[in-house]
């Protein structure tokens, strides 16, 4: 039996609660003989050979200034660096930010480093494009639920499952994960983590831009540092949101619906998202986070 808006929002609690808890030949026709000169003849193997050795060879490496060059990071702050294509954005801000909420077990985050891209290549959409660095030890200081979300995240990245419930923002509150695709695991320069692409809510919405993003978590090598990535994504096939009719059969068959953009999300290229989860990908895998 169908189940309507009031049955659907009862999932979304339960989601929620657990949330809170747990913190996409040709033929080819013959050549006409031809009268070839001996000399041309020698000429030609000889020049054949040469051009098969030097593809041969490997390319010569790169001098040290060049090698420099190409790793050279764009943000450089207080012992965190990484590179974007500024495709993505066009600068980046750098920030201090106080932890705050404290007393609250489900909300309270401690001091960490924020980097926030300015002019973001999708613009007008609700998750923030941020890269968050905390300190392990004082965020469970301060969250006993994101303590265990920390564990939770610490563990499917050590075992690497296909999927699991545990992939989560550990450091998003207040919501349910409606879904998660595209599931991969990134290392950075001193670290590694999970990647994947979600979307959080509290109540029934259609999967794309302005919700849906682009999430990195993982952990330090030392296990001293969580860095959690969140950059909006959306990929051309999915419908704008106003082309979305939200009646009772879109409530009716919410869950139906996330299966269904699941899958299909994870058939499509990386290079086809926008931004391009390539680049994206290239942001985490640059990252270098050194002790404070």
């Amino acid at each position: 039996m169908p189940f309507k808006r009031s049955h659907f929002l009862l999932i979304i609690s339960v989601l929620l609660s657990l949330s809170m808890a747990c913190a996409l030949t040709g033929e080819v026709a013959e050549p006409p003989a031809v009268e070839v000169d001996l000399v041309d003849l020698v000429a030609t193997a000889v020049a054949e050979t040469m051009a098969a050795e030097q593809a041969e060879s490997p390319p010569a490496p790169a001098t040290e200034t060049e090698a420099e060059s190409m790793s050279e990071p764009d943000i450089i702050f207080q012992g965190i660096s990484f590179a974007f294509d500024p495709s993505l954005a066009e600068s980046v801000n750098a920030e201090n930010i106080p932890g705050e909420g404290a007393e609250n077990p489900y909300f309270g985050t401690p001091d960490h480093l924020r980097f926030t891209f300015n002019n973001f290549s999708l613009a007008d959409a609700f998750q923030i494009p941020v890269i968050k660095i905390y300190s392990v030890e004082e965020f469970r200081a301060v969250n006993e639920t994101a303590g265990e979300s920390l564990d939770k995240l610490q563990a499917v990245i050590d075992s690497q499952p296909v999927d699991d419930e545990d992939i989560i923002v550990a450091d998003l509150f207040g919501a349910a994960q409606y879904f998660r695709s595209l599931i991969s695991y990134l290392t950075f320069q001193n670290g590694s983590g999970v990647r994947f692409i979600t979307q959080y809510g509290q109540d029934a919405s259609p999967i794309g831009w302005p919700d849906l993003f682009y999430a990195f978590q993982g952990f330090t090598d030392d296990g001293l540092y969580y860095i959690s990535a969140i950059f909006p994504i959306n990929h051309p096939t999915l419908p704008h949101p106003d082309d979305v009719v939200m009646d009772d059969p879109f409530y009716d068959n919410f869950m139906n619906y996330l299966a269904d953009t699941q899958m299909h999300l994870d058939l499509q290229d990386l290079d086809t998202f926008v931004p391009s989860m390539l680049l994206l990908d290239g942001v985490v895998e640059s990252i270098l986070v050194e002790s404070q």
